[in-house]
């Protein structure tokens, strides 16, 4: 039965990001796992890749504050569910990557979507919620915004240790409302004029919507020139 584990993001040319951590480590990575594009309800069948090669960041440390969590996929259509799909249409592009490009900031907000847990939990089980009842992935992709807040890390043990460019420090808009296990390696999101733009990827926290505890992502425009060059080196394989 195939189950969902980390969301991903596509920026177009087969290539999709992830965390790290969603890929460094896991048996038979390439064999037992497929990228799905295209949906957002999971229980409706959909188009799956399957993933020809990738490349986590060799800075990636598997522990806390999860260094360089990020990784690149490459996918290839080999089902006719795939082949039809028009990846064009479902690329996103990477802040920074045009002249103009503002920096993420203080007040912007952020929005993550995933289908990962849907109850706050403790840093235990990711599986029960804060009150022992079950905490499920969700069937159907959810939405929660954010607002980037760098002091809310800094005074955290732990969390003053991530590496600060290469991350983004964020705090719920809404109480209750977190990043949580399954969403690990989706997007953050901007508008910027009549578009939205990549600018993270889900990274780690500890437990899921705990009162004062942030959570950190990693900065998608913080690793654009190892992008550029782990997409080219997959392309060579």
């Amino acid at each position: 039965e195939k189950v969902h584990r980390c969301g991903g993001a596509y920026i177009g040319g087969n290539i999709v990001l992830t965390a790290a951590h969603c890929v460094a480590g896991v048996d038979g990575f390439a064999t037992r796992r497929r990228v799905r594009l295209g949906t957002q309800n999971l229980r409706v069948p959909g188009a799956t890749f399957r993933i020809a090669d990738w490349k986590v960041h060799p800075g990636f440390v598997n522990a806390e504050p999860y260094p360089h969590d990020i990784a690149v996929l490459r996918i290839v259509a080999d089902t006719p569910e795939a082949r039809r799909l028009d990846l064009r249409k479902h690329a996103i592009r990477m802040l920074g990557t045009r002249p103009g490009d503002l920096p993420v900031a203080r007040g912007d907000r952020l929005r993550i979507t995933g289908w990962g847990r849907t109850k706050a939990r403790n840093s235990g089980q990711a599986q029960l919620a804060r009150d022992g009842t079950r905490n499920p992935m969700s069937p159907v992709l959810m939405q929660i915004s954010q607002r980037p807040d760098p002091a809310a890390c800094a005074m955290l043990p732990g969390y003053a240790d991530r590496i600060a460019d290469k991350t983004i420090c964020a705090v719920s808009e809404l109480a209750g409302s977190d990043s949580c296990n399954g969403d690990s390696g989706g997007p953050m999101t901007r508008a910027q004029g009549s578009e939205r733009v990549l600018v993270g990827l889900v990274s780690w926290g500890r437990g899921c919507a705990l009162p004062g505890m942030p959570a950190v992502y990693t900065s998608v425009p913080g690793y654009l020139d190892w992008i550029a060059g782990a997409r080219g080196a997959l392309g060579r394989r």
